[in-house]
């Protein structure tokens, strides 16, 4: 039978362009929590004050909605790395706020990575046929 579980234990290592001789060893989220993430920024979206300023609580709501879900993908996706502080003390991910210490370059990077890693195609009903052995015939 095809296994239809995450495989929490498959990653893959990075050498970031952005900072040389670093590194993050990355895993892909699980159904689960790409749901949990899509939840954190949709409960963040709904928060959205009336009256006011409108566009600025907006523009301000979707900042901080951006950081929580970087905060979550950062926490889960990175299995290890060698990103280190001022100080020479390795980062913690698990930590919130962790994420906006670090230079733009190495967090963009990153965040390329981690959005690559959990892309997926999107399925349409319609290309979704069923056929009578599971395989598309070939021509």
């Amino acid at each position: 039978m095809p296994r239809a579980t995450a495989d929490t234990t498959k990653t893959e290592r990075y050498d970031l362009k952005s900072l040389p001789g670093g590194f993050v060893v990355l895993r892909q989220l699980s159904y689960g929590q790409m749901l949990a993430r899509q939840e954190l920024a949709a409960e963040l979206a709904v928060k959205t004050p009336q009256g006011g300023n409108r566009q600025q609580a907006v523009e301000g709501l979707m900042r901080i909605m951006q950081t929580a879900v970087s905060d979550y993908e950062f926490k889960n996706c990175i299995v290890e790395h060698n990103l280190e502080d001022e100080n020479g003390n390795l980062l913690n991910f698990q930590v919130k706020g962790t994420v906006a210490r670090l230079d733009p370059k190495v967090g963009a990077e990153v965040n390329a990575l981690i959005d690559s890693l959990n892309q997926f195609e999107e399925f349409q009903v319609g290309d979704l046929g069923n056929s009578d052995n599971g395989s598309e015939t070939s021509s």
